[in-house]
């Protein structure tokens, strides 16, 4: 475990693999562990440095919350700061990890508990930073391949949101796996085989 200090913040870091453009990222509101997939982190990078992104791949990632889907953001943070993870985590693996993917139930439980290890004050600000968050405009000037991914049991960010990222992309390709929220662990196997197929093409 590596941490350092950058800009007054402290991180907890990982270097791993080898290759010279590969970068990986997690999501929001997880840890180190959670490199399933960093959607709006990758998108914006892609999208502030295009000189350095070759491609991008994303799965139904967080660019924003709909108007009408705030208030129940805020008073879920509400419930996350006075009560902590445990109180939501319920509504969040039925929403998140659906129990149609839950039949390897020592994965699920493994990842049940990672998530209820966050921090209930970074959890919820990171969310509010969400609430607030508007990416059409970083969307639009994305210029290298792109794929998003959306998936068939993701409560969350349901595919017709992750549909939606892909049509504000110039070029971007979609597609709909049968899949969940949080894809890399609930199904790794199907999601390598789709970023594999997809850097394939973009390489051929």
């Amino acid at each position: 475990m590596h941490f350092i200090e950058l800009d007054g913040v402290a991180l907890r870091y990982e270097l791993s693999g080898k290759g010279e453009r590969t970068l990986v990222l997690h999501e929001m509101g997880g840890s180190l562990e959670s490199w399933d997939v960093g959607g709006a982190i990758a998108l914006q990078f892609a999208a502030q440095y295009p000189e350095r992104t070759s491609a991008v791949i994303v799965g139904s990632p967080a660019t924003g919350i709909a108007a009408a889907r705030r208030p129940a953001a805020l008073e879920r943070l509400a419930n996350v700061e006075a009560d902590g993870m445990a109180s939501v985590v319920d509504d969040a693996m039925l929403n998140g990890y659906a129990p149609e993917l839950r039949g390897d139930a020592r994965r699920f439980e493994r990842f049940r508990a990672r998530w209820l290890g966050n921090d209930p004050a970074s959890y919820a600000a990171i969310w509010r930073m969400l609430v607030n968050a508007d990416m059409q405009d970083s969307l639009s000037k994305i210029r290298c391949p792109a794929l998003v991914i959306g998936g068939t049991f993701d409560r969350v960010r349901p595919p017709a949101m992750a549909q939606e990222v892909a049509s504000a992309i110039p070029g971007a390709r979609y597609i709909e796996v049968p899949t969940g929220h949080y894809m890399a662990v609930q199904t790794p196997g199907l999601i390598a085989a789709r970023i594999d197929e997809f850097l394939t093409s973009v390489n051929a």
